[in-house]
């Protein structure tokens, strides 16, 4: 009988332990993306601007027409 409630403990531990290693992941993730969604549109930012001033133009496909 206590040894079961051992178990059913322990288990109720590893899915506590579980869900805060999950709840870290997702907000080291949402950090990351963070960081990296401003760094990248700087550096498109950056890179439109140079194509602008050297004239370089835009070689992106037409969108179809409906």
């Amino acid at each position: 009988m206590i040894g079961k409630r051992i178990e059913a403990c322990e288990a109720g531990a590893s899915v506590v332990e579980y869900a805060l290693m999950l709840a870290l992941v997702a907000l080291v993730s949402v950090i990351v993306m963070r960081f990296l969604s401003s760094n990248m549109t700087q550096t498109m930012d950056s890179a439109g601007s140079q194509m602008t001033r050297e004239n370089i133009p835009n070689s992106a496909p037409a969108a179809p027409e409906r």
